[in-house]
């Protein structure tokens, strides 16, 4: 698996299987909002996502498979942007490295951004580790931010300068 990802925006015609990806325990256990996402509120933010010039969301392919979902939504200036992803469940080890390096790329190229913003939650030490394999940096923590009704976490602020990525 040494061949790049490519990224592309996404379609109507990715929505079932993006709902289906969302849904996947593996991927919303690690959510902010961690609920089964129904099909009819599904269809409501992908009309959104289409519409909003500030609000990237992006599918990432290898070999025009789909191993993961990337989104940067605006910020600031506009030249600043947070960023959310998740792999599709069951992908090949090491395709999270591939969207990373893919969506960072098409972040600080195509979009034109200055920095990206990531946000882990405490528990959720795979992604910390992720960021900080990219080169993002660690910049705070907010103390107990994020409370669900069964668990308090902090949440781990991130942010990568694209003068820091080398990738």
């Amino acid at each position: 698996m040494n061949k790049e990802a490519t990224i592309r925006s996404i379609k109507r015609s990715d929505e079932e299987a993006v709902l289906a990806w969302r849904n996947h325990s593996d991927v919303r256990s690690f959510m902010y909002t961690s609920n089964v996402i129904s099909p009819e509120e599904h269809a409501r933010w992908l009309a959104t996502a289409l519409l909003d010039t500030g609000y990237h969301v992006r599918i990432v392919e290898l070999d025009y498979e789909p191993i993961g979902v990337v989104t940067f939504k605006r910020i600031y200036d506009g030249n600043v942007a947070d960023w959310g992803f998740y792999t599709v469940p069951g992908s090949a080890k090491g395709s999270g490295l591939k969207l990373g390096i893919a969506a960072l790329r098409h972040a600080f190229s195509e979009l034109s951004l200055r920095k990206v913003c990531g946000q882990s939650l405490g528990f959720n030490h795979k992604s910390q580790k992720f960021h900080l394999r990219l080169g993002f940096a660690q910049e705070g923590i907010l103390r107990e931010q994020f409370a669900d009704g069964l668990n308090v976490a902090d949440v781990i602020l991130f942010g990568l300068l694209k003068s820091g990525f080398d990738r």
